[in-house]
Formats: C-alpha cells, sequence, structure tokens
C-alpha cells in the first residue's frame, strides 16, 4: 500500500477492509489524513531513516465493534494490503495509525 499522505487524502470516505484471522473482514472508512508536526532536528538525527513527514491516518469503526490497539492488515481494493498498528480513539470509535 502507498504511504504517500496526499495519495491517501483521495481515498477519504472510502471503506478499508480490517482483517482478522478468523473473523469476518470489518468495514473501516478512512476519515482523516492529517500531517502532523515534523520532528525536531535532534530527532531526525537519532533516526536517520526517518525520511518524510509524519501523518495521521484516522478510521472511523463501525457501530457496536471494539478492537484493542494491535497492529492489524488493512485491505484497500486500490491500493492493496499493508499493516498498520492502530489505536483506538474517541471511546473506541475511531481507529487511528500515525505514520514515520
Amino acid at each position: 500500500m502507498d504511504l504517500d499522505p496526499k495519495q491517501l487524502k483521495e481515498f477519504m470516505g472510502e471503506e478499508f477492509s480490517l482483517l482478522i484471522e478468523g473473523q469476518p473482514a470489518l468495514a473501516l472508512v478512512l476519515r482523516e489524513v492529517e500531517a502532523l508536526p515534523p520532528p525536531p532536528e535532534d530527532a531526525l538525527a537519532q533516526f536517520p531513516n526517518m525520511r518524510r513527514q509524519p501523518f495521521s491516518l484516522l478510521f472511523e469503526m463501525p457501530k457496536g465493534f471494539f478492537v484493542s490497539q494491535n497492529t492489524y492488515r488493512l485491505r484497500h481494493e486500490a491500493l492493496g494490503e499493508s499493516d498498520f498498528f492502530l489505536v483506538p480513539v474517541e471511546a473506541g470509535a475511531y481507529l487511528q495509525s500515525v505514520i514515520s
């Protein structure tokens, strides 16, 4: 899956499938792609492989479902599959992933 925030913005409002082994896919909707502040210069010196400005993805969960903080595989029809570390936010109504 291409993790370019500008491209991902084109897919806001679209469904991504959250894949959990042994369970039916769960439909998430990408609601937000937000650029985060750039890391401080000293962080860049400590982490020379950090090549892009961090950004956040916010996915809306279906009502009545909850998943715990973990790494999950997401699939999108046009983008393919990729693993994301997802954290429930706003009382579990959304899942957030920060990409750096």
